[in-house]
């Protein structure tokens, strides 16, 4: 391919990239909100697996100090 052609496809997408910059230029509030139901899996689902799962893991390791358990003597 010639470099016209490369930037004839590239130039392609720019004007959706614009107009994308320009509505989040526009919007109020939190722009990582702003990309529908994604937003919800990583806004929320995600840090709540996270804790879900750390939770069990911390307890257990209260647990065995306040225990006294697997010390290295």
């Amino acid at each position: 391919m010639s470099n016209e052609v490369l930037k004839r496809e590239w130039a392609k997408g720019f004007d959706k990239v614009k107009a994308k910059q320009a509505e989040l230029a526009r919007s109020k509030g939190f722009i990582h909100l702003a990309g529908g139901s994604k937003d919800l899996v990583t806004s929320r689902y995600m840090p709540l697996a996270l804790s879900l799962v750390a939770l069990p893991l911390v307890a257990r390791g209260c647990f065995n100090m306040y225990t006294g358990r697997g010390k290295i003597e």
